[in-house]
């Protein structure tokens, strides 16, 4: 589905920051996790979010979620609500959470051990806001769920005799099984092999076209395949967000990161062409230089001790990039956090 200028913005995230407890992490300096990251999600469209681990993309989409509810700074505003997501009541919570959904990176931990796989798709059956269903209605729509997914003769069974891949497919249609307005799929098809994948992607982006989506990936080729936006992620920092089309063009301008991100997925594949080997924009960084789960100066830019663009610049250049660089537009949507970029 591609994005349209007049399509529903369904979510608006402004200026959001969180950090954790210092308590969790008492020797860490820097507790931030989520950087003054604002986004639109629009009805019906896809997003990807793309970053190394820990850059702090899951705690992202427990705040979307409201399995986080306490912000240092910004605001989530859902469907037209003036209200932030975060001055809700727990009635009015329990009511956001049935429409926006999140299907975690570790199954197990969205299923209830103790109860059967059928009861538990049933739960969600029946917990829609949008239908209003009979005991035999609910019962047909297990059945239903249950085939789609190919564990039709699997509902009475617990989720501890299930496999990963399994319990990947169960979490996935108890989400879609709520009708949700947008759903927050932490890496969906990690534990699935490529047939699999390929049903549950057409299970999520077939089976009901209006729902939103924010992918939280690690995969770049599948991100390019589903996704209609892209938000790169680093450190907690939003430092590219654009249409697809433009994050994975050969010849785009881009962020020094989403570069090192691309170059690293080709170098996995085995493709690496002369001019990439020659770029310093797409150099890798050396292992003495990474110090990057620290922010290299308060107030400057999170990627620098990073950046192969950064050790290009001559000495007045450089004390720019003490400056943390705004998400500023380069062409059309695409935007860039970086001081060189345009």
């Amino acid at each position: 589905m591609s994005l349209q200028a007049d399509q529903r913005p369904l979510m608006e995230i402004n200026d959001l920051s969180f950090s954790y407890p210092r308590r969790m992490f008492e020797k860490s300096e820097n507790l931030f996790s989520i950087h003054n990251v604002s986004l639109e999600i629009k009805q019906g469209c896809r997003y990807g979010l793309i970053g190394e681990s820990t850059c702090g993309k899951t705690t992202f989409g427990k705040l979307i979620t409201l399995l986080l509810t306490k912000v240092n700074s910004g605001y989530i505003k859902f469907d037209g609500d003036n209200r932030s997501i975060f001055q809700y009541s727990k009635k009015e919570a329990r009511g956001y959470r049935k429409r926006v959904q999140m299907i975690f990176q570790n199954p197990d931990a969205s299923l209830n051990p103790g109860m059967k796989i059928g009861a538990s798709i049933a739960e969600a059956v029946k917990s829609c806001p949008k239908q209003k269903r009979t005991k035999k209605n609910i019962q047909e729509k297990v059945k239903e769920y249950l085939s789609l997914i190919r564990l039709a003769d699997k509902e009475d069974n617990y989720p501890d005799v299930l496999s990963g891949g399994e319990k990947r497919r169960v979490s996935i249609i108890r989400s879609l099984a709520l009708e949700p307005d947008l759903i927050v799929a932490d890496e969906p098809f990690s534990s699935l092999d490529a047939s699999l994948r390929n049903e549950m992607l057409s299970l999520l982006l077939d089976e009901m076209p209006n729902i939103s989506y924010l992918f939280i990936l690690h995969d770049l080729d599948v991100a390019s395949y589903v996704c209609d936006i892209v938000a790169v992620m680093y450190m907690g920092y939003l430092v590219e967000i654009g249409q697809k089309h433009y994050i994975f063009s050969r010849n785009a301008v881009r962020h020094p990161y989403t570069d090192t991100l691309l170059l690293v997925q080709d170098l996995l594949g085995s493709y690496q062409t002369e001019e990439m080997e020659d770029s310093p924009v797409l150099t890798m960084p050396k292992k003495d230089d990474c110090a990057f789960r620290t922010i290299p100066k308060k107030g400057g830019c999170a990627f620098l001790n990073r950046c192969a663009l950064h050790r290009k610049l001559n000495v007045q250049q450089k004390s720019k990039c003490d400056e943390v660089p705004e998400l500023k537009i380069i062409e059309g949507n695409h935007k860039i956090a970086c001081h060189f970029r345009s």
